[in-house]
């Protein structure tokens, strides 16, 4: 059976930095009754992601940014980190995740991020106004995505 991974990143006692494991629980409700789709919510990228990722066949990251207008969100391709041979560290990414898939376990899924920029990263566990506002917004990007790549993999 194919399967779609989501994995939301992101420290939720620090305000907008829980932007992506909020993302990912509300998913994970959302989607509850489909076997296609697993979530991942985490407070860092760990080294055992890679293992799941690479028994997908999409990959979705969901990260806060620090970068750019608050409440801005983008979608961008994940490629695998060419420079990385499969050394995993504390500083993991979803590039360096995809590429220690591909060198650990012989295979590495498509890839995308989904970023929205924060306002504040300072401890709390309450999302700024911009971020709560578009929050929503986000989840429906995702669940399109999620949608759009079923259908492809039907």
């Amino acid at each position: 059976m194919s399967k779609i991974l989501v994995v939301g990143y992101g420290n939720p006692l620090r305000a907008d930095d829980g932007l992506g494991c909020h993302v990912a629980r509300q998913i994970a409700h959302h989607l509850a009754g489909d076997p296609r789709v697993e979530v991942v919510p985490c407070h860092q990228l760990a080294p055992e992601i890679a293992e799941q990722i690479s028994t997908a066949e999409f990959v979705i990251f969901v990260d806060a940014c620090s970068e750019g207008e608050p409440g801005t969100i983008t979608e961008t391709t994940v490629l695998p980190d060419g420079s990385m041979s499969g050394e995993l560290g504390k500083a993991n990414t979803p590039a360096t995740l995809l590429a220690a898939a591909k060198a650990l376990h012989g295979t590495c899924p498509p890839a995308v991020l989904f970023n929205m920029t924060g306002w504040c990263f300072e401890f709390g566990e309450h999302m700024s106004a911009i971020v709560s506002e578009r929050f929503q917004g986000l989840v429906r990007m995702i669940e399109k995505t999620i949608a759009e790549h079923e259908a492809v993999l039907a």
